[in-house]
C-alpha cells in the first residue's frame, strides 16, 4: 500500500469517525482536525523517525494522542502516551485518546513514572518549551533518567526545539546529557508551519536568532 493509500485508511477509520462525532470547542477543537494531524505524524513516523521500529517511545506531551495512534497503525507499538495530570487536560485529551483507542499514562510534571533506562526515544511536539522556566530543569533531568544510553530525542517545532538546547545551557545540563550520549533532533512538520502559528521566528534558525536580537534591541530601549 502507498503512502496516499495508508493516509486514506487511516482518514477512513472508525477511531477517526468517532473522532469527528465528538462535541469540543474552543481551542481543543483544532485537535479534530483528523487529515491535519494524520498527515502531519504520517510523515513523522515516515520521514523524520530514523530509530528502529522496536524503540521503546515515549511520547511527552501527547496531547490528543494522534502520534501514538499513527504510530500504532504503522506497526510501532512499544509507543507509550505521557501527559500532565491536570483535569482539562485528562477531560478534553482524554476523550480524544479514548476515540483513538489509546492509553495515557499521567504524571505530576514532577516525577516520570517509569524506570530508569527504560525509552529508546523521546517525541515532545509542542511540550517541552511550555513549561515554566523553573519547571525546566526537573523535566529534563527526569527525561534524561528515563532515556536509555545513545537515546535520541526528536523535538518539535524547531523553535521550541532551539529554545531547549538553550535551556540545557543555561541550566548546565548538556554534560548530564552528554554522559548518556543523547542526541536532539529537532523537527518540524512543515516549514510554512510559521503561518499557521503566526510566528514568523519558529522553523527557521537564521530568523529565530535575528529575532532574538530584535527583542534585546527593543529592551535596551525600554
Amino acid at each position: 500500500m502507498n503512502n496516499q493509500n495508508q493516509i486514506k485508511s487511516l482518514l477512513d477509520s472508525k477511531e477517526v469517525i468517532n473522532i469527528q462525532k465528538i462535541k469540543i470547542e474552543g481551542r481543543w477543537e483544532e485537535y479534530r482536525n483528523a487529515s491535519y494531524n494524520i498527515k502531519l505524524w504520517f510523515k513523522f513516523w515516515k520521514k523524520i523517525f530514523k530509530n528502529d521500529k522496536n524503540s521503546k517511545i515515549l511520547d511527552f506531551g501527547s496531547g490528543a494522542c494522534w502520534g501514538g495512534f499513527v504510530a500504532n497503525k504503522l506497526n510501532l507499538n512499544n509507543h507509550f502516551n505521557l501527559d500532565i495530570d491536570i483535569k482539562e487536560v485528562k477531560e478534553i485529551f482524554g476523550t480524544y485518546a479514548d476515540c483513538l483507542g489509546q492509553s495515557v499514562t499521567y504524571y505530576d510534571g514532577k516525577v516520570i513514572p517509569f524506570e530508569s533506562d527504560f525509552f529508546d526515544v523521546v517525541v515532545a511536539k509542542a511540550s517541552i518549551m511550555k513549561l515554566d522556566r523553573t519547571g525546566i530543569s526537573n523535566v529534563i533531568n527526569e527525561l534524561v533518567r528515563v532515556s536509555k544510553v545513545n537515546a535520541n530525542w526528536y523535538v518539535a517545532s524547531k523553535g521550541m526545539c532551539y529554545r531547549l538546547k538553550e535551556s540545557i545551557a543555561i541550566h548546565e545540563l548538556s554534560e548530564v546529557l552528554s554522559e548518556k550520549n543523547i542526541s536532539i533532533k529537532c523537527w518540524t512538520w512543515s516549514p510554512f508551519e510559521c503561518i499557521r502559528s503566526k510566528s514568523p521566528w519558529t522553523e527557521f534558525y537564521l530568523l529565530y536568532i535575528l529575532h532574538k536580537y530584535i527583542r534585546k534591541i527593543k529592551l535596551m530601549f525600554i
